[in-house]
Order: structure tokens, then C-alpha cells, then sequence
């Protein structure tokens, strides 16, 4: 019987898939994990923000708030000079109003009195007797247009205060390292709180900003003041127009002896009343009279303007300077903050 034979070529062959075969055996059985290993898996995903982006979420934030007080304060300058337009239209009609009464005849013929009295006494009975007759028709529209300015002032620094501390609630809702966390809203009722403790939170140097600026940033004597002064340089037009009238009441022994009206008027006829001189005057009077309080009237609306329009300039440097302040601090607290 006869047994076949194995090549050279055969048996190298053989001997290199055994190789191969036991190479690969080894190899898994070294890299194959043991039975109590974990399988490794990828961390969780944690959305970060890039350092470099959080300057730009703060100031996106900080423009917002910018351009809001500036528009709170372009807005309420408009309503302002609106206030003003509507008060300088009645002026005229005022001064008309005003200057009539104090060219009635019982008006003028007490005032004569008054001024002559007060040259014998040194008294001011002539400027109080014309505040008496002329303030009340000049003041109520001078003391509304007050009170309403003050009104949009106060809304004015409601409003900066409002979009000031919603800025520093937006900012304060970028942490570090993770994506921002919607902003919550701050309630009307928590404005004044809020913004006390985002002012103290700067050290103090914003503190006057946290003082209330109440409903007098005009102030209520302004229209006071003006009837004072109108009141005043009415009486100085009467002296200059009937002055021998004034004169020669003020020489009679009989001048300080009336107490009522009509003891004033006889007591006037009687010494000094022509007729024709002091009724003719009478029209330059009025026409002198009405020229000064429109002046006065206007001088006053553009105290008022003035001083509204000054107040807001300033008042929104003040918040603009502040809200500068929050994001720079907010910046450093959350770099500070942030994973190195």
C-alpha cells in the first residue's frame, strides 16, 4: 500500500496558518475585557459657552436697555413740549382774561387806593390786592401744567428704573459655563426693592440714583412766584399811569379812612376822579398789563420746559452710567465664576 507523500511547499503552508491561527487566538484572548468590566461610554453633553461669547450676551443685554432708556427719554420729552404747546395756546386768552380784571373799574379804583395807602404806611396792600384779583385766573393753568409735568417725570424715572433692573436680571440669568436661563419678569411691586439692591450692590456710588424723586421736580411755586411778580409789576404800571392820581390821595388826611368798597370808591371820586383822565388810561393800562403777564406766562412755560427737559438729559446719563456699571461687574463676577 502505498502512502502519499507531503510536499516541501504543503507543509511551509500548513505552518503559517498555524502561526496566524494561534497569533490571533493570543491576541484576543490578552485585549478581551474581563467579565466585571464596563464598557466605556461618552461623558454627557454639557452645552457650554464658549468664554469669548459671554461679553457678547451682556452686551447685547446692555444695548437692549440703552436703547429703551433712550427712547423712555425721547418719549417722555415729547410729551413734555406737548404739555407745553397745549398751555402756551391759552396764554393769550389768560393774559386777555387776567388784564381785564384788573382793568375793571372797581379793580383799578381800589388799587389807586392801595398804592396811595401803601406810600403813607409802607405797605404792600396794592400787590396783594392784585395777587387777590389776578392770580386766581393765571395760577390754576400754570399750577396743572406743573403737576402734570411732574406726573411724566416721575412715570420717566419709573420707567429707567424698570428697564435698568430687568437688565440686571437678564444678566443675571448668564451663568458660567452653561447656556443663560430665561429671564424672569420683575413685577411692578419690586422695582423699587430691586433697584435699591442692584444700587448698593455697586458700593455706593450710584446711591442718588435711589432716592425717589417724588411728584416736585417742578416746583409748585413756580406759578406763586410768578403771580408775585406779575402781581407786583402791574402795580408799578398803575403808579406810572395814574401817578398825580396816587399823589394827591396820598396827601389827604381822609386816606386810611375807608374800611369798605364803596367807602373806597367816594372816598377816590371825591378827591381825585376825572373821568376822562383815569377812564382813558384805563385802556393803556389794560393793554400794558396783558403784554406783562403774557410775557411772565410764556417765561414761565419755558422755566417748566427747561427744567423737565434738564432733568431727564441728565437723569438718563445718570442710568446710562449705571446700567455700564452692572455689566462691567457682571462680566468680572462671571469670568470669575467661570471653569478654567
Amino acid at each position: 500500500m502505498t502512502v502519499p507523500r507531503v510536499t516541501n511547499k504543503k507543509t511551509v503552508g500548513l505552518f503559517i496558518l498555524t502561526v496566524v491561527l494561534l497569533a490571533s487566538g493570543i491576541t484576543y484572548l490578552v485585549t478581551r475585557p474581563a467579565p466585571t468590566d464596563k464598557v466605556p461610554t461618552s461623558p454627557p453633553v454639557v452645552h457650554r459657552i464658549e468664554e469669548t461669547k459671554y461679553g457678547d450676551l451682556i452686551s447685547r443685554e446692555k444695548n437692549a436697555a440703552v436703547a429703551a432708556t433712550r427712547r423712555a427719554q425721547v418719549q417722555y420729552d415729547a410729551s413734555v413740549k406737548r404739555r407745553i404747546a397745549l398751555h402756551a395756546s391759552e396764554t393769550a386768552s389768560t393774559a386777555d382774561q387776567a388784564a381785564n380784571r384788573a382793568a375793571e373799574f372797581k379793580t383799578l379804583t381800589k388799587t389807586i387806593y392801595y398804592l396811595a395807602k401803601d406810600q403813607v404806611t409802607g405797605g404792600k396792600e396794592a400787590d396783594r390786592h392784585l395777587q387777590e384779583h389776578i392770580g386766581p385766573i393765571v395760577e390754576q393753568g400754570l399750577q396743572s401744567l406743573a403737576k402734570d409735568v411732574n406726573a411724566d417725570i416721575a412715570s420717566f424715572d419709573y420707567e429707567v428704573r424698570r428697564i435698568t433692573v430687568q437688565l440686571a436680571t437678564n444678566i443675571a440669568a448668564i451663568g458660567p459655563g452653561v447656556q443663560p436661563a430665561p429671564p424672569r419678569v420683575v413685577t411692578p411691586a419690586m422695582i423699587g426693592p430691586e433697584f435699591s439692591a442692584v444700587v448698593m450692590g455697586l458700593g455706593g456710588k450710584f446711591t442718588h440714583l435711589g432716592v425717589g424723586v417724588g411728584l416736585t421736580v417742578i416746583p409748585e411755586a413756580i406759578p406763586k412766584t410768578m403771580v408775585m411778580k406779575v402781581s407786583q409789576m402791574c402795580a408799578g404800571i398803575a403808579l406810572r399811569l395814574f401817578g398825580k392820581q396816587v399823589a394827591k390821595l396820598a396827601s389827604s388826611a381822609a386816606i386810611g379812612t375807608a374800611t369798605g368798597p364803596f367807602e373806597i370808591v367816594v372816598l377816590i371820586a371825591s378827591i381825585i376822579w376825572t373821568g376822562y383822565d383815569v377812564f382813558h388810561a384805563r385802556t393803556e393800562y389794560r393793554d400794558e398789563v396783558r403784554t406783562v403777564i403774557k410775557k411772565q406766562l410764556d417765561h414761565a412755560d419755558h422755566q417748566i420746559a427747561s427744567g423737565a427737559v434738564n432733568y431727564f438729559s441728565g437723569r438718563t446719563a445718570d442710568f446710562l452710567a449705571l446700567q455700564t456699571a452692572i455689566t462691567t461687574k457682571a462680566l468680572d463676577d462671571i469670568q470669575k465664576k467661570a471653569p478654567k
